[in-house]
């Protein structure tokens, strides 16, 4: 450590002693000083801060606390020395990793305002802070909305969610989640577990009941269709709301029309829910007054009839057609919907939902 990095040590190490330690019983034993040096080692490591020097001591103090905040957040403080270590795995988990974590991002919330808090520094930077003239580069538009770190996050899941082989013993999903099952895992390693079996335990299921379809033995195909619907409620419980309709699918194969629309109809109760995320997108709202519903209507109306591509590419046109048709459908605008689902059915089927398209025609003319 050079002179500037050692003083970051220090001040992380007063703050840490009379600010963190001093204000809830739950956590003030959390934290030691070697967490400290371990933060401002891998800070060093990582070059984030551009230049240490003592004009620069509180940047690169913030820098230091913000990675600290990460860490708990996360759950896990790597080891400088033995990354594979993690700090905080016999303490920090469970509510005391969460009121730590409120506890340090209400002081993050104050800025470099909560080093105040402290008697012995407070002394030292009071006049630095109250400076108008000076600006301390905090870099806090580079921390990221937990809405950015949803859409990340569900990125990372699809990216890793899929199940390409028909036998289980050589499902590698299936054997990545048996290893991380009983270890310590963050809060994003839960939530991909979870997604990991709701995909195993639907693909489960059908292909369960692939196997005794058609078999002849009765007593075979009710055991082998009560798993599979206890697999797929699983599934609907671990994985996304989306995940219900494949429930839904099972009991239409299996002709039992009344509980595939029970289902159907939770589905849409559930997916009416604000703040639902759609693939990567963030859904932040849900117009459901009527002028602001006509007012979104008419902006769909223009965008897919008017957009040459810049919005809604070719292999979205389809079914960009069929959302309008079914929105005008829903306004009783049977006409315009009829249009639209025309429309549909003459642009490239990249979506494969002609058969639908069809049938809501079909259902069209009947009404």
């Amino acid at each position: 450590m050079n002179h500037c990095q050692f003083l970051t040590y220090g001040l992380l190490k007063i703050f840490l002693k009379e600010v963190i330690n001093q204000q809830l019983d739950e956590t003030n034993k959390l934290l030691c000083s070697y967490h400290m040096k371990t933060v401002v080692f891998w800070v060093i490591q990582q070059n984030a801060v551009p230049l240490w020097c003592p004009q620069n001591l509180l940047a690169g103090f913030w820098v230091c606390f913000k990675l600290l905040l990460k860490w708990v957040y996360e759950g896990v403080c790597p080891n400088f020395f033995i990354p594979q270590n993690n700090l905080f795995l016999s303490k920090v988990h469970g509510s005391a990793q969460r009121s730590l974590f409120q506890q340090l991002h209400g002081l993050y919330e104050k800025g470099l305002v909560c080093l105040l808090q402290s008697p012995s520094i407070r002394s030292s930077i009071t006049d630095v802070l109250y400076n108008p003239r000076l600006f301390i580069c905090t870099d806090n538009d580079r921390i990221m909305s937990e809405c950015d770190i949803d859409v990340e996050l569900f990125k990372e899941v699809f990216r890793n969610d899929s199940v390409t082989t028909k036998t289980l013993d050589l499902c590698t999903p299936l054997n990545t989640m048996g290893r991380m099952i009983g270890s310590s895992l963050t809060q994003f390693q839960v939530v991909m577990v979870q997604k990991l079996a709701a995909t195993i335990l639907q693909s489960t299921a059908f292909t369960l009941h692939n196997m005794y379809t058609n078999t002849g033995l009765n007593k075979q195909m009710y055991i082998a269709d009560r798993m599979s619907c206890n697999m797929l409620k699983l599934a609907a419980k671990f994985g996304c709301i989306s995940h219900m309709a494949y429930t839904a699918m099972y009991h239409y194969k299996m002709s039992r029309y009344r509980e595939a629309l029970s289902v159907i109809e939770l589905t849409k109760v559930k997916l009416a829910q604000p703040g639902l995320m759609y693939m990567k997108n963030v859904n932040p709202e849900r117009h459901i007054d009527t002028t602001l519903a006509q007012t979104a209507l008419e902006e769909l109306q223009a965008l897919v009839h008017y957009d040459q591509g810049l919005y809604v590419n070719y292999m979205c046109r389809d079914i960009s057609w069929e959302i309008l048709g079914i929105c005008q459908q829903m306004t009783g605008n049977l006409q315009a919907a009829l249009h639209s689902f025309q429309h549909s059915l003459t642009q490239f089927q990249w979506n494969g939902i002609q058969n639908a398209t069809q049938m809501r025609i079909r259902d069209l003319h009947i009404t």
